[in-house]
């Protein structure tokens, strides 16, 4: 999430979630996090990565519930990589 020209730009990314923009402003955006399939499963890595620039802010959702699985003893992880700007906000 970068703000330029005096509008809000977003690069959604899709992979274990599809990203939905599901509004904003000239600023930001909220963004919903919907998954693309069953997760967390044994053996699951699932990564993260948000930026947001300078003055910006983004707000993310998670809308069905995730559900972390029976996984045999087999490990699973879900890490976040947030990257925030001068005065940028991330909730």
């Amino acid at each position: 999430m970068h703000r330029a020209h005096g509008r809000a730009r977003c690069r959604l990314v899709p992979g274990a979630f599809g990203p939905r923009v599901l509004g904003g402003d000239a600023n930001g955006a909220r963004v919903a996090l919907v998954a693309t399939g069953a997760l967390l499963l044994g053996g699951d890595n699932v990564v993260i990565e948000v930026e947001v620039g300078a003055g910006a802010w983004l707000e993310i959702v998670e809308t069905a519930g995730t559900v972390a699985y029976d996984a045999a003893g087999r490990a699973s992880s879900w890490t976040v990589r947030a990257r925030l700007g001068a005065g940028a906000s991330l909730v």
